[in-house]
């Protein structure tokens, strides 16, 4: 088990700028988010700001859980990365689209011929 430590941690919209302080027996960081149930809001999430010994502060609830957002992180940056690429090969399968469109013109067409050799020389 875990050290008890207190924690002092601010809601996101503030509470008045307050900090409140809760009973700890988790690794936190200063920074991480935690769930603390709040007399407002039954059980909402907060920012640790501070990290005390047990006794530095008088605080009568505990922090519920820590929060990991790594595993979220991860999937944010997955689907970014996912969608970045969707995008490329999307822009890419339009110009290779286009300009199999202006071959298939030119195999017809000999001024179309003529154009998509400059188009081939000024683009490769």
């Amino acid at each position: 088990m875990e050290q008890t430590t207190v924690v002092s941690v601010k809601f996101k919209d503030g509470y008045r700028n307050r900090t409140y302080s809760y009973l700890c027996d988790e690794q936190v960081k200063v920074g991480q988010m935690v769930v603390v149930e709040s007399p407002y809001d039954g059980f909402t999430c907060a920012t640790v700001v501070e990290i005390n010994p047990a006794d530095a502060a008088k605080a009568s609830k505990w922090i519920v859980q820590a929060v990991d957002t790594s595993r979220y992180k991860e999937r944010a940056q997955r689907n970014k990365r996912i969608a970045e690429l969707k995008g490329k090969l999307k822009q890419r399968s339009k110009e290779i689209s286009e300009l199999n469109f202006f071959k298939r013109l030119a195999e017809d067409d000999p001024a179309s011929k003529e154009l998509v050799e400059e188009l081939e020389k000024l683009t490769t």
